[in-house]
């Protein structure tokens, strides 16, 4: 029994599982606030309605109800679509595909219309995914790459990895895991460069897969580990329940059987929690064969059939002739030997309808052994060499090779990108950092330049002040000089003028005593 992550839904793993609690919170509060007549009621209830369409799909229903009721009365095209869409994942994860399938076809259609080209992908890849689950492989690989010939064409970067992740699945079930690693090395690489986490935690939990089929348990349980991080980092429920799945058959190949019943059992609450219906009947044949294991052939018996009830109501038929290998084993370990016939039969051409080699050997080789048991040695030889051969082409020592190489490749490619862009940062910083030197040496010149300046007109100013001050007592001294020689000049003046008047005054008394010249004529 093999088990595979795959996105149910591109829409859901690029737009709506990213709503948190408190945004869920504002949503549900602001319906309060628009009444239905509003096209933002509509949009609030389908955003509301994929949110929880992972976590209470209950939930979801009532909310994509109201939103349909509302689209269609205000004919509003794209609520209309959208509540479409979430119609066809609600009943997708019940495994009720024929529902589901006329939802996503009225979605995309409408969506065709408006002029929603990836919307309208979006929608046939969940057909796809249908297909893919009711082992009509053909037509999910037609319906995938032609999906990815038109997101090529628009330049869909959030839409054609998870178109990659599809149709790797599609090769793995058809056991061409070398075809299936390469186009899974291709999504987780473009998943990392748009940073989509919920995308990451399906590429290496498939990857995980891969790996596990080979028996590279430590490369097998490290990509796990990465997806279980991721989708608990995401809240993404239904991814953490298939990565407790997948850790559970790893510790169920070691026979680690407490360890492996421990995710078995988380994995089943999980999907019972979520009403996931492929989940819940993975599960239930995953601890029918850890029963088994343990010789509680009654126990595991009764889960195979539970597990078988709902896989044939789901129409899965994979998983079907899956659980039918099972309950052949332990009808056979019960000496059941007419019924084991009858369950190996029907598994076996189911298997062949799927051109599913892995599951067709396995058939093969457990079929081989309750023929032998019953002596009949020539059909054990003709199923045990079918055995051999399918296995000889799954598992060659080439393709082994071939796979790890094609990992080694995408590691170093990984590694080298990781090493340009840190040399490309370094670069960016090293010109930075001589960015900032130059701009610290213009800065000191500038400085210095301004210190120098200041300097020169300081000593300039003293120059011309101290002229300027001499200058001032040299006035000064000159006025005190010249106000001397004003005041001796004035008693020079002075001086003068007393003499004047003095021999003018002995003049008039020499003429009052001598008579003049005249008087002697007299």
């Amino acid at each position: 029994m093999k088990k595979i992550a795959v996105a149910l839904l591109v829409l859901i793993s690029t737009v709506y599982r990213s709503q948190s609690r408190h945004e869920l919170d504002s949503l549900l509060n602001s319906l309060k606030k628009n009444p239905p007549k509003d096209s933002q009621f509509v949009k609030n209830c389908n955003t509301i309605a994929y949110a929880f369409n992972r976590i209470n799909p209950d939930s979801s229903k009532i909310f994509t109800d109201k939103a349909l009721l509302q689209a269609l009365k205000l004919n509003y095209k794209n609520g209309t679509a959208s509540a479409y869409n979430a119609l066809g994942i609600y009943y997708h994860l019940q495994a009720k595909y024929d529902s589901a399938l006329i939802y996503y076809e009225r979605s995309s259609s409408i969506k065709e219309i408006t002029g929603d080209k990836k919307g309208a992908i979006s929608s046939r890849n969940n057909m796809g995914i249908i297909f893919y689950s009711q082992g009509k492989y053909d037509k999910a690989l037609q319906t995938f790459n032609a999906s990815l010939q038109k997101q090529e064409v628009i330049h869909d970067t959030v839409g054609i990895p998870s178109t990659l992740n599809y149709i790797a699945s599609v090769h793995y079930f058809l056991s061409d895991y070398e075809t299936a690693l390469g186009f899974y090395l291709k999504s987780l690489d473009l998943f990392k460069k748009i940073n989509d986490k919920h995308g990451l935690s399906q590429a290496y939990n498939n990857i995980g897969i891969i790996y596990s089929e080979f028996n590279n348990m430590d490369k097998a349980i490290e990509n796990y580990l990465n997806s279980l991080k991721l989708a608990n980092e995401t809240g993404a429920k239904d991814l953490v329940t298939t990565c407790y799945n997948n850790l559970g058959t790893i510790f169920q190949k070691r026979k680690d059987y407490v360890r492996a019943l421990e995710y078995f059992e988380k994995s089943l609450t999980f999907s019972r929690e979520l009403k996931i219906t492929e989940g819940i009947a993975f599960n239930l044949e995953r601890i029918g064969q850890v029963m088994e294991a343990q010789n509680k052939l009654d126990a595991a018996l009764a889960k195979y059939k539970e597990a078988l009830s709902i896989q044939e109501k789901a129409g899965q038929v994979y998983n079907t002739a899956s659980v039918l290998n099972s309950l052949g084993s332990v009808y056979n370990r019960l000496n059941n030997n007419s019924e084991a016939v009858i369950c190996y039969e029907r598994a076996l051409k189911a298997a062949k309808q799927l051109r599913s080699k892995n599951l067709i050997a396995q058939i093969c080789q457990n079929y081989a052994a309750l023929l032998k048991k019953n002596k009949d040695f020539k059909k054990a030889y003709y199923y045990l060499n079918q055995y051999s051969a399918l296995k000889d082409t799954i598992l060659s020592e080439e393709k082994n090779k071939s796979m790890a190489e094609m990992q080694t490749r995408f590691d170093t490619d990984s590694k080298e990108k990781e090493i340009t862009l840190l040399t490309k940062n370094k670069d960016i910083q090293e010109l930075k950092i001589g960015e900032q030197n130059e701009n610290i040496q213009k800065q000191k010149v500038t400085i210095y330049s301004s210190v120098f300046g200041i300097a020169l007109m300081l000593a300039l100013a003293f120059f011309v002040l101290k002229s300027y001050r001499e200058k001032r007592k040299a006035n000064l001294l000159l006025e005190e000089k010249n106000s001397a020689i004003s005041k001796q000049k004035q008693i020079l003046e002075e001086k003068n003028d007393l003499i004047t008047h003095s021999i003018e005054y002995a003049k008039n008394i020499q003429d009052i005593i001598l008579p003049s010249d005249n008087s002697f004529k007299q």
